[in-house]
């Protein structure tokens, strides 16, 4: 359309809104005229973010172990009741597990973050002794079991010297995950040994 003496532009049609306006980024927020938040939109893998944060708060109670597992059950035979494996981590038991059992003891030294043994008991067990023998080395031990009233049971020198030890009553049939321990951190050879 044109006016005499002037010159008009003519308006061109709006374009249509791109993807980009029409779907706003991840991450960005869409308000409409009158400013007010409509949407926010966030990128679609933030709902991870929960997910890895209650997995990393899961206590260290790992089902794998870094050596031969002990399967027990009233009057087992010696022979069956000794696995070996190596002490070594810079993993703090008594700050990670527990600082006491439920006896008092001091749970103390240095391991692996995941147990070095499993131990499972196909019955209730009225007394179980678990004794490490490395040559007279600084060795710590820390049981913990599926009974939440004895939850876990720590031992350091047993009646040999320095190596630890572990004797109590009443364990309940189930699985019980062993760390053993030195107390700087040291890696030593040692074998682990039950008997009733």
């Amino acid at each position: 359309m044109a006016i005499a003496g002037s010159s008009v532009l003519e308006a061109s049609p709006p374009s249509a809104p791109t993807s980009r306006e029409r779907f706003p980024q991840s991450g960005s927020i869409l308000k409409n005229v009158r400013g007010e938040v409509l949407m926010f939109r966030i990128k679609p893998y933030y709902f991870l973010v929960p997910i890895m944060a209650a997995l990393t708060a899961i206590p260290v109670v790992a089902q794998n172990a870094n050596f031969d597992p002990l399967n027990l059950a009233r009057g087992f035979a010696r022979a069956d009741a000794t696995v070996t494996g190596n002490t070594g981590g810079s993993f703090d038991l008594a700050n990670n597990l527990s600082s006491r059992d439920y006896r008092g003891n001091a749970c103390m030294g240095f391991g692996s973050r995941q147990p070095d043994h499993m131990m499972e008991l196909a019955e209730d067990m009225a007394e179980l002794t678990l004794s490490i023998h490395s040559g007279g080395q600084d060795t710590t031990l820390v049981i913990q079991g599926p009974d939440l009233a004895k939850e876990f049971r720590c031992g350091d020198n047993g009646a040999s010297g320095e190596d630890a030890a572990i004797r109590d009553t009443d364990w309940k049939a189930g699985v019980y995950k062993i760390w053993v321990g030195s107390m700087n951190s040291e890696n030593w050879r040692y074998r682990l040994s039950a008997r009733e």
